[in-house]
């Protein structure tokens, strides 16, 4: 497969096999999570992850975008996008990049910059101003890839299982909250990602000219 010949497309239910395919393979790559994804940890071997990712597939607030080969319509990476609301309390708008893969076997074809391609294009079409990336620390070759494209360095991000904090914090931290109403989720006034994502990229081919 040559460079030129990788498209980009919005993935739809009858990817989710595909999808569960790469997901194994991130999982692999990532030490058993999607960096800046803990809602969708990539436990395969589970029995709910097909739901899992089917819930991921249906969710209008995120697009799921498939590199595919254009001649087979095989697919051959993905990336999740979503809205950033985090940045936009500091003054400015993201898109957020999260379980961004290749498989292996088609690396260095041109299939990683396709789907960069893609979040610029939506980044774009949604008014944000930044594009933020979820890599693994042990990722050394996929933040040289990000860092060549002008990525920088932003925060770094831990997470802890609640049985671990429940361990770590011990009895005289953990409070009671039961009479807390509970926080409602503050809602973009923008149109969801999905949506303007299918929009954006339905059966769109990112041209073989722009791949590095």
């Amino acid at each position: 497969m040559s460079r030129g010949n990788v498209m980009v497309r919005v993935a739809g239910p009858d990817d989710l096999d595909a999808v569960l395919r790469l997901a194994g393979e991130l999982r692999e790559s990532t030490g058993g999570r999607a960096a800046n994804y803990p809602r969708f940890p990539l436990q395969a071997g589970e029995p709910d992850t097909r739901d899992r990712y089917d819930s991921l597939l249906a969710d209008p607030t995120r697009a799921l975008v498939l590199a595919v080969d254009a001649g087979t319509d095989t697919a051959i990476g993905f990336a999740v996008f979503a809205r950033d609301t985090a940045s936009e309390m500091f003054g400015s708008s993201a898109l957020s990049v999260s379980h961004l893969i290749v498989a292996a076997e088609h690396r260095r074809r041109g299939a990683g910059h396709r789907l960069v391609g893609a979040a610029l294009a939506h980044a774009d079409e949604i008014g944000c101003d930044q594009v933020v990336v979820g890599v693994a620390v042990s990722g050394r070759e996929v933040h040289r890839f990000f860092a060549r494209l002008g990525f920088a360095p932003l925060i770094t991000r831990r997470i802890a299982s609640v049985s671990t904090l429940r361990r770590t914090l011990g009895p005289a931290n953990q409070v009671d909250v039961s009479g807390v109403r509970r926080l409602r989720r503050i809602q973009s006034p923008r149109p969801p990602a999905g949506i303007s994502l299918a929009r954006s990229l339905r059966v769109r081919r990112l041209s073989g000219r722009n791949a590095g």
